[in-house]
């Protein structure tokens, strides 16, 4: 707004309003009485141009932004700690159920919490630094104090992604999201904001009346945006309208009959024939291009929730594996040994399954 100030242009208007008659040339009096309080004035639209990018959400970042959003009653989510399926066994792979809540736990470089039994021999742990660290193990995991007939322990699967703080652009796209949508008393709007409020939740469709009059059906993804895993629809149901349904004892309105539902699965396997340049390791070139394909699926998972259907595209992986360094061409893409696009319902999501160059 500012930005067009310069100590220049201020002191050249400045020495306009001086009469001619008056020696203005540099190292005059007055020359060198205006060019401080130019150099003053920029710094005070520089200043005010600041201030101006401090105050709207547009450009807001940090403790500014959070101030900004918090007149809509939004405020930007905190980093959450990964919660994670975790099995313990003693001799003869016999499952061992002496580890009690609260018991510790190491492994990946991270320190685990006992807070929930989930079965015999299998408990929830909760990672205890907060952020995505937590996701990223599987695997062994060694107590931090003895435990009674132990000989393995294990994580075996995660079942609450953990999440870092948000960032200034997704706080921000909230804001703004926040005046094109109503949320009010149930609607679908309502609904959406509900779920995904929930710690582990990460993306939901919601089906009014699917059962009957009266009933909801809510389709959740994880916050990793994958199907549910452990016990995360069980508690979200708990959470949102336990039994019996509808009586108004959870989070949803009184006389809402709602089911979650885990969103399902479409294994989707990928072959092709890959034309890579001399001097390229073979393996090293399609592991990254499995890699670009997991990409593009992660994309589509996380669009789930505003699609109707979700549609794999041939020529968006032919487009992946093209950004691989080293890969000159790739032919004959098959996608469940069909040349054909893949078309995933809408309560299902894409998962990928083996990728062959053949």
């Amino acid at each position: 707004m500012y930005e067009n100030f310069t100590y220049e242009s201020l002191l050249n208007e400045k020495l306009k309003l001086v009469d001619d008659t008056i020696d203005k040339r540099q190292g005059s009096i007055i020359f060198d009485t205006l060019a401080p309080n130019s150099a003053e004035s920029v710094q005070m639209y520089i200043n005010m141009n600041m201030l101006m990018d401090r105050t709207f959400a547009d450009t807001a970042t940090g403790e500014d932004l959070d101030r900004r959003v918090w007149e809509r009653n939004i405020t930007r989510n905190s980093a959450t700690c990964a919660q994670v399926k975790a099995v313990f066994t003693g001799e003869n792979d016999v499952y061992i159920n002496s580890v009690n809540i609260g018991d510790r736990f190491s492994g990946g470089g991270n320190d685990y919490t006992v807070i929930e039994k989930i079965s015999d021999g299998c408990f929830k742990l909760m990672c205890e630094k907060a952020g995505e660290s937590g996701n990223l193990y599987k695997g062994t995991i060694l107590p931090v104090e003895y435990v009674e007939g132990l000989l393995k322990a294990e994580i075996t699967d995660i079942i609450v992604y953990g999440e870092e703080e948000e960032s200034d652009e997704s706080l921000r796209n909230r804001y703004f999201s926040s005046f094109e949508t109503k949320a009010f008393g149930g609607n679908i709007e309502d609904y959406k904001k509900l779920f995904k409020s929930i710690e582990g939740v990460g993306g939901c469709k919601v089906y009014p009346a699917y059962y009957g009059g009266g009933t909801v059906r809510v389709v959740i993804l994880n916050n990793g945006f994958n199907t549910p895993e452990g016990t995360l629809v069980e508690d979200v149901q708990e959470y949102v309208d336990p039994q019996p349904k509808g009586s108004g004892i959870g989070a949803v309105p009184i006389g809402h009959n709602v089911t979650v539902e885990a969103a399902g699965v479409v294994t989707v396997n990928i072959s092709f024939t890959l034309t890579i340049d001399e001097g390229y390791d073979k393996e090293f070139i399609e592991s990254l291009a499995k890699d670009k394909i997991e990409e593009y699926f992660s994309e589509l998972r996380e669009s789930w929730e505003n699609e109707n259907s979700i549609t794999v595209r041939r020529s968006r992986i032919e487009m992946k594996v093209l950004e691989v360094e080293g890969v000159i061409d790739i032919e004959d893409i098959l996608l469940n040994d069909s040349t054909e696009n893949i078309i995933i319902d809408s309560d299902k999501i894409p998962v990928l399954g083996t990728v062959n160059n053949i």
